[in-house]
């Protein structure tokens, strides 16, 4: 296995073009659904998008596997850009939830292996 530098940043408080110099050099862009997710358009191809949605009712669905979501909105960004796509639902809490309460989330989501 290789080593992973991770790196957190909120794309908001960047200039734009700080923004695009981040994704453009990303190999894997873990985001949050948003705003932010367009960014992937500058990931070089062939890379991994891996998009975190609420576990919500609603007009998008989120299919468990990689590349099975090539018409939801962030699913079109990944297949014109030529990336790996996966989207997780995570669930939905209103409070930050107990440590024993994360362990079994984190159990239950489904990664499988990057392509």
């Amino acid at each position: 296995l290789q080593q992973a530098d991770v790196q957190e940043f909120r794309p908001e408080l960047l200039p734009v073009m700080e923004q695009v110099r981040r994704a453009s050099v990303a190999d894997v862009f873990a985001v949050v659904t948003g705003q932010a997710v367009g960014l992937a358009a500058f990931l070089p191809r062939g890379r991994v998008l891996l998009e975190l949605t609420p576990a919500l009712d609603g007009p998008y669905p989120c299919h468990r596997g990689w590349d099975l979501n090539p018409t939801s909105e962030v699913g079109q960004i990944a297949r014109l850009a030529e990336l790996h796509h996966r989207c997780v639902m995570v669930p939905y809490v209103t409070r930050a939830p107990s440590a024993q309460r994360r362990r079994r989330s984190a159990a239950r989501v489904d990664q499988g292996p990057i392509p």
